[in-house]
């Protein structure tokens, strides 16, 4: 910095020097050289550069010229500018003396013009005699002579007579100067004599006074004061006292005789005025002069007159130093001052104030606050006067005088206090003019101070013609000042200021606010309402309400708003519609504008209101109800809607408002046919009703509300409730009212009572309820559902049961979202059959916002998406280890409902974190397992799990179809992008797919003849870019007559070859045309991955299925072509229009259960997080160890989720393979669902009994989409009573839980497993699962109905004889034949591992091992049953081994394999090996011999043949079902025991015990073989001729 500015002070040197070179002679360039610098040497680098260096140069030049000969004491030249818009010169040369400049510029700024530049350069210049320079020194230095150079350039005066004046002026002012520098040493030598003087003996005066006195002159001498000039008087003695006659030659400085101030009574005051003063015992005197100094300072100049005392004490004169004290003066404490510290210790010690008191500190600050000349000139009374005074305003708030004057009769010292609020230019001028007026005045010099304790002053000194007294009292002249002062602003001060401070405060602010016109119309109490409203506007409280309401009449109703706003008015577009909505008719409207001082306007519009109809409250509470609801409608805190009117109308405030408008929504939701305004009319209508609605919420849920006062008050409301609905005329208004209550009824929890952080009532409400309660309810209804309102949003939660999942949907359906969720819901329902939870669906809507604006939106909806998130939370339960901790504040009418998880969603697919951290903000004990998928979840896109799911679906449509798609090309046509999660990860899934034709909401892409490998390979580049479109696809890999159409084209042409490709002949269409021809296409498989429903039955409407995005391209099942269809994304059919498919010859399942793959991997997740979040709770477990254990087992979950879906789709393909037959048992079965409660089947689409009829008789059985629904809600009813029963607390299931987790979680956490909090359900969801999948869904329930059996105890006897058999070892080998064996051969395979499981199940049931612990099932029977294995074929006899061996032999023929051959063949007999083992232990035989005697028996008698006939009945109906069962198990338990009867006889061998019990009674024996073998030889056979059979049995069993 430094170095800059030496280099641009050497650039201009080098300027200058250059000028001077080329501009001066050369014989004076050295010496004008020197002075040149000198000349610059001390002006600042920052003045120099505002003017070129031309002008710096001709500015020295011309001071050259005039300085060089100097003929005289004082050189002065002023020029006038040389052309228009140049500035007027003045250049000195005078010897340098103290105030020169100054006194300079005084004397120009007293011309009336501004100065513009100066420069003031003091040089020492050697001079000849006649004055010429004859040598430059340098600058000046302070102790040699030296000469000042001034140059100032100020703005033009008006005319040549001007700077006539200013000429003589400057001459007149540096010549006074020159005397004042000369005679100061003899002014200060006066000063000291003076000092001497008072220093004698004087024992007659007051010594202090004399002490003071010389301590003041002392003072004085110290720089305290400019002296600049002195006068010299004497005393004379007259008749009637002293006489002052002033000494002429006795003047100095500017008061030497003949100067213009050497007349004292002119100058300072007559001398019949200071003659006054000589017998007055005061020794200085502090005055001011009448004339302003022209010297240094251009203030009234000071006069310090001191007595001058003779050797006894009187008065000899006076000598008066005129001149102007110094700053120090003025800013110095008062104590620190002679004679004012005396006058200041007077006061203080009169007013008998403690001085380190309060008030003896405030009374100090009011002496040292006033003006200094104040204190030097009024005596110790008058200052005592005027500081108790002040010191009586601290609690006075009008104007205060306070008068003095002058003690030579000169002016008067008027101070004018008042509170700083109260000032103002104005008033002011007021003042001061009133004064002037007042007192006579010549002139008025005023000051302004604002002081502390909030007080102004107003310090005018009024010049007086001589001798002048006032005629008025000071009291008198203050009534006089109050008066003419106190406006419209005045009285507003006053009215503001009995507030105190903070009204003090306000008034300052809008005193001069308001205009005229407001002034003139409005008193100042009102005035002052409007202020204390306006100056609580800001920016976060822009607008606020004042609502006046009159009585005077009949009820009290409202009259006026007043609006206050700032910046601009209110928009009457903006308010009058809300002021109509909330029952307010506008009349008229006044607006005022506010200006207040440096702060942004301000307004108040003041409206005419009426009301129609009677207000409910008085006013008070219905101003502050108004005021409160108006606001919080302004800022969006709530709704802008016609149920605001109830806030005059019902007397409900704006909270209580919210309570209704949560209902009205909701019901808007229900489908219940009215308009959302036709109902706040009617509530409107029903005020009275409305209100009790709103008692009857708040008596409900209140938790401030005692059991015996809720009890009590609810008794009373309902009747009240009930009297008024019973009065509703309408029918239809009573229907929506009687809603209205039902929902309430309804209400289980809400968070309606829970405070925000703020401890304000939170923005948004949740209610959870009884769906079974709400009248009107669409079916089906949930348990449980949960409906969230905000201003921003709204939501639905539907759950299925106390244990349910399911995702939250961003949905843009903002009229009919809970449709949306229960269409939803009814298949995840569905879907959530083969996990734990149950079915659960929510949505919620944006209400503000701009979808336009996609971050914008994005951000509201994350911002909803919390809100609904949060009043989920609000209402759940929580865990802290095995105890359930309520919410706060929430009154529950239900039981403990602790688990609640959510998953992501459309529109929500990246909220997981989110929803985990608001559980982390609740505590919630689910910690990131609240929501799955999250950054420490399974990524279900990543693992691609949804479309591997249903790519299991596929591929065994396809495999029943004889196809292997893994290994043959097959063609595609698909609905989504490769970007997106299931299309994308499903268009992976095999290298064989021939994508013909998709779309997505952008583009269409067609490739007729698609290359499967080059394919492959770009989706795959498409699926891992991230945001490319089908746009992106390569061309290059495209087939002839490809393209990628966008979908914003007016219309489309296409290739020969896509038209064939897609079966259509027209070839130029719009592009939903051509996306109609897609989803008709000829194609193997219809692939959707995308959002909507692009399906529908034929008898179905648009509105019906309810997506208006696509009903242009929408079609209807039966004119699908695909042979097969995918359905990864969810409701891209009707359940209608997968049916409509079916019956066509279509291969489909649903939508739940082919894409359920990402809902069973989040259930994981979070079934795994459960005990894993506990131990991170208990400090047992860190995130650094938790999460990468996560991801290491996430193949081991993505395995367990797609065994499920294969199992479960080959579940779906065991049912449908004899639907046909099994027609009239499913249909028994979908009424006794129906029947229990279980399911309706309108609302899921299922036949009725004449479709039933219309299919038995065309031969056909239900279709898969039907099949689906069935098989979901039977696990859902099995799961429901396995879970209510003592079934899964046995500890033999414990497997079952620790097989549900990865092997290394069972490794490290064994006992954490053991002890989920969630045990018992996994056991239920795992039981129900396998026995439907396994056994078809009409098992349990049949046999239970059959035989009077609890469903659990049926489920729990399937898995004891699951685990006596260890069934895995008969499916797993059916499971391994896929693709190696007709589909069909091995559905019947599937058939023999169910002929053996049902028959075991019967018969634990039978010999009631339904109660026991399957470990002791398992202990008695696994161990001898695999011995008994071991022995087949060697131990079979005759029939048995013939027809094991063909079995053998068959299957073989169908390509099984002979291991799984012979196992499966072993099936036929093994239903019998229970028997065998009860027999062996029995008879304490050998497990050989038992079998070999039970089957030498089934041999001789037949037995074999007749269980083979009663199983080939053909029977009809349920009965002959029953019966045809009886028949089987009484053949299966007759022969145990005639098995029985034989080995009770002696016998080396099975044919010796059986030879041994037929001697016994031969005759009765070879009867009943011999009418066995007649029956075998008769056909055909029929119930009646099989009985004979079993009778025969039965006869046998007693020999």
């Amino acid at each position: 910095m430094q170095d800059d500015i030496a280099q641009r002070q050497a650039l201009l040197q080098a300027q200058l020097e250059s000028l001077v070179a080329a501009q001066v002679n050369p014989e004076e360039q050295s010496l004008f050289r020197r002075f040149l610098a000198a000349y610059f040497e001390m002006a600042s680098l920052a003045a120099l550069t505002a003017r070129p260096p031309e002008q710096l140069f001709q500015m020295a030049w011309q001071h050259w010229q005039l300085a060089r000969h100097r003929d005289r004491e004082l050189l002065i030249q002023i020029e006038p500018p040389a052309r228009p818009g140049d500035m007027a010169c003045l250049r000195t040369v005078a010897d340098d003396m103290p105030f020169l400049v100054d006194s300079v510029a005084m004397a120009v700024r007293d011309a009336g013009t501004a100065i513009d530049w100066t420069i003031h350069p003091v040089v020492q210049l050697r001079r000849d005699d006649k004055g010429q320079i004859i040598q430059v020194q340098g600058v000046g230095d302070g102790e040699h002579p030296a000469e000042s150079l001034i140059h100032v350039e100020f703005e033009p005066l008006g005319s040549p007579e001007a700077y006539a004046r200013l000429q003589e002026q400057l001459e007149l002012v540096l010549g006074e100067l020159r005397v004042v520098v000369a005679d100061y040493p003899a002014m200060l030598a006066n000063l000291q004599a003076t000092r001497e003087n008072l220093s004698g003996h004087f024992p007659e005066r007051d010594q202090q006074e004399l002490e003071e006195a010389g301590a003041f002159i002392e003072w004085l001498s110290q720089d305290h004061f400019t002296f600049l000039g002195y006068a010299r008087s004497h005393a004379e003695a007259v008749d009637d006292g002293m006489q002052l006659h002033l000494e002429n030659d006795a003047g100095l400085g500017i008061a030497r005789h003949g100067s213009r101030y050497a007349d004292a009574d002119e100058f300072i005051a007559p001398h019949d005025e200071m003659a006054k003063y000589i017998s007055h015992g005061r020794l200085v005197v502090v005055t001011k002069a009448n004339a302003r100094s022209s010297i240094h300072h251009p203030h009234y100049m000071d006069v310090i007159s001191i007595k001058r005392l003779a050797q006894d004490g009187s008065v000899e004169g006076t000598d008066r130093y005129i001149g102007l004290f110094s700053l120090d003066a003025y800013i110095n404490r008062p104590r620190d001052i002679p004679l004012i510290r005396r006058k200041v210790n007077y006061v203080l010690e009169r007013s008998r104030l403690p001085e380190r008191s309060h008030s003896g500190k405030h009374l100090r600050d009011i002496i040292y606050q006033l003006p200094r000349d104040e204190l030097f000139q009024c005596s110790e009374e008058e200052l005592y006067h005027i500081c108790m005074g002040i010191r009586a305003l601290r609690d006075r708030h009008h104007l205060r005088l306070f008068m003095r004057r002058d003690r030579y009769g000169r002016f008067y010292s008027c101070m004018v206090y008042l509170s700083r609020e109260r000032y103002s230019r104005e008033l002011r001028d007021h003042v001061t003019n009133e004064l002037k007026s007042l007192c006579n005045g010549l002139s008025v010099e005023r000051t302004v101070d604002f002081l502390r304790e909030g007080l102004a002053r107003i310090h005018c000194i009024i010049r007086i013609p001589q001798g002048t007294h006032l005629a008025m009292s000071e009291s008198q002249v203050e009534e006089r000042l109050v008066s003419v002062t106190r406006s419209w602003s005045d009285q507003l001060r006053e009215v503001l200021h009995e507030d105190g401070d903070e009204g003090v405060s306000l008034a300052r602010r809008y005193a001069s606010a308001f205009p005229v016109g407001y002034q003139e119309t409005t008193r100042a109490m009102e005035a002052a309402a409007d202020i204390h409203y306006l100056s609580q506007l800001s920016a976060d409280q822009p607008v606020l309400p004042s609502l006046a309401v009159a009585s005077e009449e009949g009820p009290a109703c409202p009259t006026c708003l007043r609006l206050y706003s700032r910046e601009k008015p209110i928009g009457l577009s903006d308010v009058l519609p809300m002021l109509e909505h909330f029952g307010l008719r506008v009349v008229s409207q006044d607006p005022t504008r506010v200006s207040v001082r440096e702060e942004a306007d301000q307004w108040i519009q003041v409206f005419d209101v009426r009301v129609a109809g009677d207000c409910a409250l008085g006013p008070v509470q219905q101003k502050r109800y108004f005021e409160e609801a108006f606001l919080a409608c302004w800022q969006g805190r709530i709704e802008n809607d016609g149920l605001n009117r109830l806030v005059l109308l019902a007397g409900l405030d704006a909270r209580q408002v919210v309570c209704l408008r949560t209902l009205t929504k909701y019901l808007v939701q229900t489908g219940l046919p009215y308009s959302q305004s036709y109902m706040e009319q009617l509530l409107a209508d029903h005020a009275v009703i409305a209100r009790l609605l709103v008692q009857l919420f708040e008596n409900r849920f209140d938790p401030s509300c005692s059991d015996s006062q809720r009890r009590d008050d609810g008794v009373k409301l309902a009747q009240a409730l009930d009297h008024h609905l019973d009065q509703v005329a309408s029918l239809d208004a009573d229907r929506v009212l009687r809603a209205f209550l039902s929902v309430v009824r309804a209400g289980l929890r809400t968070n309606f009572y829970q405070p925000d952080e703020h401890g304000d009532s939170k923005s948004w409400v949740s209610l959870k309820l009884d769906p079974t309660v709400v009248s009107e309810l669409p079916k089906p209804l949930p348990m449980f559902e949960t409906f969230v309102y905000s201003p921003q949003m709204e939501g639905i939660h539907l759950r299925g049961g106390p244990v349910a999942r399911g995702g939250l949907r961003w949905s843009d359906r903002r009229e009919d979202f809970r449709t949306e969720v229960l269409g939803l819901v009814k298949a995840q329902m569905v879907k959530n059959a083969i996990i734990v939870p149950v079915g659960a669906k929510g949505g919620f809507v944006v209400k503000q916002g701009n979808p336009a604006d996609r971050d914008a939106w994005q951000k509201q909806g994350i911002a909803c998406y919390k809100q609904f998130i949060r009043g989920l939370l609000d209402i759940t339960d929580n865990r802290e280890g095995e105890t359930i901790v309520p919410p706060p504040g929430v009154v529950r009418h239900d039981k403990d409902d602790p688990y609640l998880v959510v998953a992501a969603d459309k529109g929500t697919a990246t909220f997981s974190d989110i929803a985990n951290g608001l559980a982390d903000e609740y505590g919630f004990w689910l910690g990131d397992a609240f929501a799955s998928g999250g950054s420490a979840g399974y990524d279900h896109k990543k693992m691609g799990i949804t479309a591997r799911g249903a790519w299991e679906s596929v591929k065994r449509h396809f495999r029943e179809k004889g196809k292997d798609i893994q290994k043959q090309p097959f063609t595609v046509a698909g609905i989504g992008d490769m970007g997106g999660d299931v299309f994308g990860n499903g268009m992976l899934l095999s290298e064989q797919i021939r994508l013909v034709a998709a779309f997505n909401h952008l583009h269409i892409f067609i490739d007729p003849d698609p290359d499967p490998a080059a394919t492959f390979v770009e989706r795959q580049r498409l699926f891992n870019t991230r945001g490319a479109s089908w746009d992106d696809f390569d061309r290059t890999c495209l087939s002839e007559g490809a393209e990628v159409y966008s979908r914003s084209a007016k219309s489309l042409t296409l290739s020969e070859q896509a038209c064939e490709a897609l079966g259509i002949a027209q070839r130029t269409l719009t592009p939903a045309e051509l996306i109609t021809a897609i989803l008709k296409a000829p194609v193997e498989l219809l692939w959707n991955g995308g959002i909507g429903t692009y399906v529908k039955g034929s008898n179905e409407s648009h509105a019906q299925v309810g997506d208006r995005a696509n009903e242009a391209i929408r079609i209807n099942g039966r004119e699908l072509r695909c042979e097969v269809v995918g359905e990864g994304g969810n409701l891209g059919l009707t359940q209608l229009g997968r049916i409509e498919y079916a019956l066509n010859g279509g291969r489909i399942n649903t939508d739940a259960i082919d894409n359920s793959g990402g809902v069973h991997s989040s259930d994981r997740e979070v079934n795994i997080k459960i005990p894993l979040n506990q131990r991170l709770r208990d400090g047992r477990l860190d995130r650094d160890t938790r999460d990468p254990m996560l991801e290491r087992m996430t193949d081991d979950v993505a395995n367990s989720v797609l065994r499920d879906n294969y199992v479960q789709s080959l579940a779906l393909s065991l049912l449908e393979y004899d639907a046909e037959s099994r027609l009239d048992e499913h249909a028994n079965h979908l009424r006794t669902l129906e029947r229990q409660g279980i399911l309706n089947r309108a609302v899921e689409y299922l036949p009725d009994d004449e479709s039933l009829g219309e299919r038995r008789t065309r031969g056909m059985g239900l279709t898969r989409p039907e099949l689906s629904v069935l098989l979901s809600y039977t696990k859902n009813a099995l799961f429901d009573a396995v879970l209510a029963s003592d079934v899964p607390d046995d500890p033999f299931f414990d497997q079952d839980v620790l097989h549900y987790f990865p092997d290394e979680m069972v490794q490290h956490y064994r006992d954490d497993l053991l002890q989920h909090g969630l045990r018992r359900e996994l056991i239920a969801t795992v039981l129900a699962n396998a026995v439907v999948n396994r056994m078809g869904f009409a098992f349990v329930h049949r046999f239970a109905d059959e035989h009077g059996l609890s469903r659990h105890r049926m489920v729990k006897a399937y898995a004891m004889a699951h685990a006596v058999f260890d069934g895995d070892l008969y499916w797993a080998p059916v499971d391994g034949l896929d693709g190696q064996v007709d589909s069909q051969v091995q559905l019947r395979l599937y058939g023999r591992v169910i002929g053996l499981m049902k028959h075991m199940t019967t018969w634990l049931l039978f010999y009631k091992w339904g109660r026991r612990p399957v470990a002791e099932a398992v202990n008695r029977y696994r161990k001898p049953i695999a011995e008994l294995e071991a022995m087949l074929p060697e131990v079979l006899p005759g029939s048995y081994r013939e027809e094991w061996q063909q079995a053998v032999e068959g299957m073989g023929d169908d390509g099984v394999p002979a291991k799984e051959a012979r196992l499966l063949a072993n099936t036929m007999v093994l239903g019998s090996a229970p028997d065998i083992v009860e027999l062996a232990s029995q008879a304490q035989v050998p497990l050989a011999m038992a079998a070999q005697v039970y089957f030498a028996v089934g041999d001789r008698l037949n037995i074999l043949w007749l269980l083979s006939a009663i199983i080939d009945l053909n029977v009809q109906g349920k009965w002959q079902a029953l019966a045809r069962a009886n028949l089987r198990e009484d053949t299966y338990r007759l022969h145990r025991q005639v098995a029985a009867k034989v080995l009770e006889q002696e016998g080396d061998s099975a044919d010796a015990r059986f030879t041994a019990w037929q001697e016994k009674s031969r005759n009765k024996v070879q009867f009943g073989m011999h009418r066995l073998q007649s029956l075998q030889a008769d056909s055909p056979h029929d119930f009646m001729t099989l009985a004979v059979g079993v009778r025969e049995l039965r006869k046998l069993r007693s020999l």
